[in-house]
């Protein structure tokens, strides 16, 4: 809109200036006015004052204008401040801002009735976005009369509504009616309600794009040609849900949270019929449902373009074998070719006491349950590890270059080198930060890059190809760099192995003191040293 008043500025200055662009000479002291000088003037002077009240912006052409309203002022969920503001500037404005109906596109049950109806004058014939909020009336002795007089407004705008989001309470009385008005240009529905309202009646809703639905149960097999899907604390069963994927091939984003996709006596043990294909599916999260459900859903689901997988498992107690959705799981995480966006292949592993991370790039799987001991914890955290990546494709695992590992300070992390070195061959730059500083991680991965190892019947160098290091400057302490001096000197001297020439120290500003940044120096023929704010990054022979 700033643009736009600088343009007509200077199209009418351009204007002024061109209708004298040839100066009058200045009158001497002796020479007398003449009249066609005079009338230059005059008309210059009147061509000015006529420039200077173009200028004002109200005389701006009405569709310049309803552009810049709409700029300023537009928003499709109810918020009519800043257009109530540019609608007391004067008669003219109002007057054009109630004549533009993209301007009351909002409605809301908490308004004024009076201005609701203001809303659906001004609005003509357009599609609405309507909040219905129930929980604003509750503790209101007129709340009844209020809903009912809403509803009495709204029902005949129904087939009008682009959007609506609604927000029944327990035991809702406007159920019945609002999820079964008709619908026809609906694109968008949000149900966010306290608690579990119910509605078994096929929605009638043609256009419905985006379904949201939290503590909701609906005739879910109703709906097809969903774009996105969202569901919390939803009743949904795992055959509701199939076939509403099944009825929706473009679907784009899907979300599931706290939605457990019971099990059904008709439900399929055979994951291999009835393949869902969902080639436009790029954005799966799941968190906390079934885990055995979601294996049967992940074995019949093809998405070739998922950029975005998030599958997040936390136990209180009872937890389940999650063997099989890590071995299901592999084939999204380590989706191949991986999507034009990620630049760097890198695979990240974390462990923690009671969990366990695996990812490639922005698709990752984790389980949480308390119930992992120091005993049991290892043991079923490699099992998991083992099986995802037993299933990830070959191409993968001969891309990835960037190895990310994470523990909490017992050891167990540096115990999986040895079979990240046989699945990952290209491993070039490893990475390492630790959830405790004081802990054993460091020792036990110093020791196994240190020196060859024993694997199968012979002995090998792990991750042969590593050239770069990132650690954490807080792991390490007494001879915590002594060790690191250590493993770079012996693998630049020894054979078959690449040698480290780039190491990154992670601290905060200043938290690498001069005395070590001279011992780094003098030991390891540092070329250059590079200081940001968080990181040193030291270039070696």
């Amino acid at each position: 809109m700033q643009r736009l008043k600088q343009l007509l500025v200077k199209r009418r200055l351009k204007k002024v200036s061109s209708v004298s662009e040839e100066p009058s000479p200045e009158p001497g002291p002796t020479t007398p006015r003449t009249s066609l000088q005079a009338e230059r003037e005059a008309w210059s002077a009147q061509a000015l004052s006529e420039h200077h009240q173009t200028l004002a912006i109200k005389n701006l052409p009405q569709e310049v204008l309803e552009v810049m309203f709409s700029e300023e002022a537009a928003s499709p969920w109810g918020d009519y401040q800043p257009l109530f503001c540019l609608r007391a500037v004067c008669k003219d404005w109002m007057e054009i801002i109630d004549s533009t109906p993209d301007l009351w596109r909002a409605i809301k049950s908490i308004f004024h009735p009076e201005f609701q109806a203001m809303i659906l004058r001004n609005s003509r014939k357009r599609t609405l976005f309507v909040t219905y909020d129930e929980r604003l009336w509750t503790t209101d002795p007129s709340g009844e009369e209020k809903m009912e007089a809403f509803a009495s407004l709204m029902r005949p705008t129904a087939d009008r509504w682009r959007e609506l989001k609604y927000y029944p309470v327990w035991n809702s009385k406007s159920a019945g009616w609002m999820l079964s008005l008709p619908f026809h240009n609906l694109h968008r529905l949000d149900v966010q309600g306290d608690g579990l309202i119910a509605h078994r009646q096929p929605l009638d809703a043609p256009k419905l794009q985006t379904l949201a639905v939290t503590h909701g149960s609906l005739q879910w097999r109703s709906f097809s040609g969903l774009i996105s899907l969202i569901l919390e604390q939803t009743d949904a069963t795992l055959n509701d849900f199939v076939a509403v994927l099944q009825a929706s091939p473009g679907l784009y984003y899907l979300s599931l949270k706290k939605t457990w996709l019971k099990l059904e006596a008709e439900d399929p043990q055979d994951a291999a019929i009835s393949k869902i294909l969902l080639p436009k599916l790029h954005h799966l999260f799941v968190y906390r449902s079934s885990a055995r459900s979601l294996s049967l859903l992940l074995d019949r689901i093809e998405a070739p373009d998922l950029g975005h997988f998030s599958i997040t498992q936390r136990y209180k107690y009872d937890p389940e074998d999650c063997t099989r959705l890590f071995e299901l799981a592999a084939p999204y995480i380590g989706i191949f070719p991986f999507p034009k966006c990620e630049k760097q292949h890198r695979v990240v592993i974390r462990v923690r006491e009671w969990e366990i991370e695996l990812a490639i790039g922005e698709r990752r799987i984790i389980v949480w349950t308390p119930t992992w001991t120091s005993e049991n914890g290892p043991r079923e955290r490699m099992r998991y590890l083992t099986s995802f990546l037993e299933h990830l494709d070959d191409r993968v695992c001969e891309t990835v270059n960037v190895l990310c590992l994470g523990g909490w300070g017992d050891g167990e992390i540096g115990g999986y080198l040895g079979i990240l070195h046989a699945r990952f061959p290209q491993i070039n730059e490893l990475a390492f930060e630790a959830e405790w500083h004081y802990g054993r991680d460091m020792d036990v991965l110093c020791g196994h890059l240190t020196s060859s190892v024993q694997l199968g019947l012979g002995e090998e160098w792990l991750l042969p190809k590593l050239t770069k290091l990132t650690l954490d400057y807080g792991i390490f302490w007494k001879g915590g760099l002594d060790q690191l001096l250590q493993l770079v000197e012996t693998r630049r001297s020894a054979r078959h192995v690449e040698a480290i020439e780039e190491l990154r120290l992670d601290a905060p500003s200043g938290g690498v003191d001069s005395s070590t940044m001279e011992m780094l120096r003098c030991s390891i023929n540092l070329v250059e040293i590079y200081q940001t704010r968080v990181r040193h990054s030291f270039t070696l022979h």
